[in-house]
């Protein structure tokens, strides 16, 4: 009998403490830093309470009463695969990235119905809105420019519900597989049509090049050409100035213009004896008859 009254004091007491920790509990509100707590009576506010503890709110116990905790922190959002066209009609996937806090928690609670809801369908409807409007090129290249635009509608509309919009970026930038494989062949046969053209138009320079050189050198040519007689003349002028040197520069002349071993060259007779083309005529006959004599 006395463990039975004791195990039955033991629980009376655990009751009893239940009780009151659940007495405690519904009586008071406990409010985290950066967090706020409205207090809701049939549904209305009745209170906002900011400052982080324990608050002894004895009415909380009622039914009526409700109590929701709101986050006022820094916080982000990711919204991936957001599909749509550009003003090309490309099919152009993106991804954005949100950050943001709540300043106003009444607002976000009775201003829109889903505040979490309303965020994602606006940042869709503003990103579809104003990517549609550019090339896949722009988006690839003023992505900072364009996210800044979109952030401005953005936190025009959001402050209204009490979220503060601190940036928005477009993270990322694709295409579909078979999108991303038409613009790449389309982009390889510009290449290759660039390649060509630059190939046909360095062909024809160098030919231009060749073409200019060739007369350039005939040109200096048929000046250099022109120079050499100029100069033979002005040396055969300087030469008629003396008599003598011009003679014997034409003898010496003459001399080089006969063939060693081929030309028997007769000089030095005088034309009462003996013309030189008669000892030319005789040479053969005296060479045969010494020939024959050996």
């Amino acid at each position: 009998m006395n463990l039975i009254y004791f195990f039955g004091g033991v629980a009376a007491v655990a009751a009893a403490f239940s009780l009151v920790v659940l007495l405690f509990r519904s009586m008071t509100i406990k409010v985290e830093d950066e967090t706020a707590a409205m207090v809701l009576s049939f549904g209305r506010l009745k209170e906002v309470i900011r400052k982080p503890g324990l608050h002894a709110y004895p009415t909380r116990i009622f039914p009526w009463v409700r109590v929701i905790e709101m986050s006022l922190q820094r916080d982000f959002r990711e919204y991936y695969s957001i599909s749509l066209n550009d003003q090309n009609g490309t099919n152009v996937i993106v991804d954005l990235w949100l950050e943001f806090r709540i300043e106003c928690p009444e607002k976000a609670l009775f201003e829109v119905e889903d505040w979490e809801a309303a965020l994602k369908s606006l940042v869709v409807q503003s990103a579809t809105s104003i990517l549609c409007s550019k090339s896949f090129q722009e988006i690839l290249v003023s992505r900072n420019e364009i996210s800044e635009t979109m952030y401005e509608g953005i936190a025009a509309e959001t402050s209204r519900w009490g979220v503060h919009v601190i940036a928005l970026l477009i993270k990322n930038v694709g295409l579909p597989p078979d999108v991303s494989r038409r613009i790449l062949g389309s982009v390889s046969a510009k290449l290759e049509r660039a390649k060509a053209l630059i190939d046909e138009e360095g062909r024809l320079q160098i030919e231009k090049l060749e073409a200019q050189t060739e007369a350039d050198v005939a040109a200096l040519n048929a000046e250099a050409k022109s120079q050499y007689s100029l100069a033979v003349g002005r040396a055969y002028h300087e030469l008629g100035q003396d008599a003598e040197v011009f003679v014997h520069y034409k003898e010496l002349y003459e001399l080089s213009r006969l063939v060693p071993g081929r030309v028997v060259y007769f000089d030095g007779f005088d034309e009462d004896k003996i013309r030189p083309i008669d000892a030319a005529m005789i040479a053969p006959i005296v060479g045969q008859q010494r020939a024959s004599a050996d």
